[in-house]
């Protein structure tokens, strides 16, 4: 550090007319002008302290610089690994949404087509059923038929014996 400059004797002359005898104030102005000068700093100690901040504050900076710059180029990295693997998982996903898309309508055409095929077998089982009671409907329609025109001829033929057995009667 620099010396400081300090009048000693107008520190000496102040403290005479503040009532310090001479050997007092000389010895006081002694003592605060060693204290002073060893610990007080010049406008050069504090223009040499500023330029040594400055030197380091640029020094700091140009550190935060590189780590920002690393950082950044990390985050780069990342994002396009976090991206490329999206990438990846979306491909992924797609190609078994296609195919459980290409089961279930696999699925639903053999469905259909089961359906179709068994209400086709259960309509020609209907069909088959249907005319199997139409053919014994007419059996036995044609069954009653008979067995009514023989009754309705034997009516007949009692009903003409009754009527002959009274005409010969009345006559």
């Amino acid at each position: 550090m620099a010396a400081l400059i300090f009048d000693t004797h107008r520190a000496v002359k102040n403290l005479e007319e503040a009532g310090f005898e001479e050997s007092q104030a000389e010895a006081v102005v002694e003592m605060v002008g060693s204290a002073v000068g060893e610990n007080v700093a010049t406008s050069s100690d504090l223009r040499a302290f500023e330029d040594r901040v400055t030197i380091r504050l640029d020094g700091f900076e140009q550190r935060m610089d590189a780590f920002e710059q690393r950082i950044e180029s990390r985050m780069d990295v990342f994002e396009q690994h976090i991206e490329s693997r999206m990438d990846v998982f979306e491909q992924h996903i797609e190609s078994r949404m296609d195919a459980f898309e290409q089961n279930i309508e696999s699925r639903m055409s053999a469905f259909e087509q089961s359906i179709e095929s068994r209400m086709s077998t259960f309509e020609q089982r209907m069909m088959a059923n249907f005319l199997g009671l139409e053919e014994r409907n007419r059996a036995e329609m044609k069954s009653l038929e008979q067995r009514m025109t023989i009754k309705l001829g034997a009516m007949v033929f009692a009903g003409t014996g009754i009527i002959i057995a009274l005409m010969a009667i009345m006559s």
